[in-house]
Order: structure tokens, then C-alpha cells, then sequence
């Protein structure tokens, strides 16, 4: 269920409109790359949690790694339908490299478990 809730709270984040104001943090150089990186880290995390019931295989990682890139693409494609949003190439990669390394350190933390 914690995944799922993530899920949600990333789309919501993804696909609202911008009110066209910048915060502080959006002045920030590449400060919306390191939100999408953090975004799918923790998607990643939780999303082989939930496959895995505790025992997560290689298997369960590249189904969740496929999932990453996936949802990371379809994010990024519904944005064009987004006012004020535009979709990014650079926004996926950071997607996929945030995902990446929240499998890597989930199955590091399996193994010291």
C-alpha cells in the first residue's frame, strides 16, 4: 500500500499544472533533476519491498528496473498534455539513474538484512 501511495503522490507531482512562479528551489541549477532522481529512488525502493515480500530475486529487480524506465517515459509523456509542462529526456535519466540506485542499495540492504 506504501507503494501505491508513493505512485499517486508521484503523479500528482509530475502532472500538475505549474502556477508559472518560480520558488527559490526552482532557481537552483538542475534542482528539478535531483526531485525526479529522489522521486523514483524511493519508487524503486518501495516498489521491490512490495514485489519481493522480503525475499527479492534479480528477477524481481529487473522487473522493478523495467518498471522504473517505464513509468519514468510515461511521466514524462502525459507532461505534454500538462499546461506549463514540457517533457525531458534529461527528467527520464534521472528517473532511471534515481531507480537504479534505489534497487542497488535496496539489494544491498537485503543482503545485510
Amino acid at each position: 500500500m506504501t507503494w501505491l501511495g508513493w505512485t499517486i503522490t508521484i503523479l500528482f507531482l509530475l502532472l500538475r499544472p505549474s502556477d508559472g512562479e518560480m520558488s527559490w528551489l526552482q532557481q537552483i541549477p538542475h534542482f528539478d533533476k535531483v526531485i525526479h532522481f529522489t522521486l523514483f529512488f524511493i519508487w524503486a525502493f518501495l516498489a521491490t519491498l512490495a514485489i519481493g515480500n522480503g525475499r527479492a530475486t534479480n528477477r524481481h529487480f529487473l522487473l522493478v528496473f523495467v518498471a522504473v524506465v517505464v513509468f519514468a517515459v510515461m511521466t514524462e509523456w502525459l507532461q505534454l498534455y500538462v499546461p506549463s509542462r514540457t517533457a525531458d529526456w534529461n527528467d527520464i535519466l534521472a528517473d532511471a539513474t534515481g531507480g537504479l540506485l534505489g534497487l542497488v542499495l535496496t539489494k544491498f540492504w537485503k543482503i545485510n538484512q
